[in-house]
């Protein structure tokens, strides 16, 4: 009977419009630096680039993740279907900072209204927060339309779809989402392509069969105190499932990933209690 009843909780769940209570990411690495071919400022249009982003170097370990300069922020959409809950990711990257004053004028309301225009399928927008990334350098071809919500500029980086079965083997992500799946790895249909210089230290969350996941970027939405220069003791306030450890390391040759989605790739992603973002990796020193 408790089986049966999580059943039709969770039937009731995917087709109820009111789903997810909080935040959620897929974080799509970071935001643009350097154009290298970019859209029309005047209107909506295909964007057909190359956006690159290069880290910032900076001596100050304390900067904030607001105001260091290198912050890019993230929308995401759910849709409800039949079988499955999709995640649609929207994201300010490749149309320079995220100013945190813009991005917290935004509203789910007002965000609705604006893509629901567009003919895109909404259940619930999450106003996702503003992030840091981690990596030296990102690299991703845009070929998509961007959308100008508020004084913003967003477009559509990445596609999750959690299925009927998850949404059952995971009752508190029905209720929590993301506050309710941390380290529950994901599947995200997207481009990209980041890379780690050798000597540069990483970041990484490592599960009971061994597989890590590197740290992609960080907010201090959840954790205040959060500074870059703190990262590398984040593993003692993180709340770690049994087998899952927290480490740093210094690369001893460059790190790189990249997934093309017209070529069917996909990456898998994680977000621990804090909202950071990992993906996972096959590196090996």
């Amino acid at each position: 009977m408790k089986i049966i009843a999580k059943f039709v909780a969770s039937l009731l769940f995917v087709v109820s419009p009111h789903v997810f209570a909080a935040s959620f990411e897929i974080e799509l690495g970071s935001q643009s630096k350097q154009i290298v071919a970019s859209p029309s400022q005047n209107s909506k249009q295909d964007v057909n680039s190359e956006i690159v982003w290069q880290k910032k170097k900076s001596k100050d370990v304390n900067l904030s993740v607001l105001d260091d300069g290198n912050t890019f922020c993230l929308i995401h959409v759910f849709s409800n279907h039949l079988f499955f809950v999709q995640v649609d990711t929207f994201s300010t990257q490749g149309f320079g900072d995220c100013a945190p004053a813009d991005y917290f004028k935004l509203t789910p309301v007002s965000v609705t209204a604006q893509l629901a225009t567009k003919g895109i399928r909404i259940n619930r927008v999450n106003l996702s927060g503003v992030y840091h990334p981690t990596m030296d350098l990102s690299r991703v071809s845009i070929n998509q339309k961007f959308e100008n919500l508020g004084l913003l500029k967003f477009y559509a980086t990445g596609v999750s779809k959690f299925s009927f079965w998850e949404l059952i083997k995971n009752p508190a992500f029905v209720t929590q989402y993301l506050q309710g799946a941390n380290y529950m790895p994901y599947s995200t249909v997207e481009d990209v392509y980041y890379l780690w210089n050798p000597g540069t230290e990483i970041y990484e969350l490592v599960d009971p069969s061994g597989d890590a996941y590197i740290m992609t970027s960080y907010t201090d939405m959840f954790l205040k105190t959060l500074k870059v220069g703190s990262l590398k003791s984040l593993g003692s306030v993180l709340e770690l499932p049994k087998g899952w450890s927290y480490r740093t390391r210094v690369l001893k040759r460059v790190l790189a990933i990249e997934s093309i989605s017209k070529l069917g790739n996909s990456t898998t992603r994680i977000a621990d209690n804090y909202n950071n973002l990992y993906i996972k990796h096959n590196y090996v020193d």
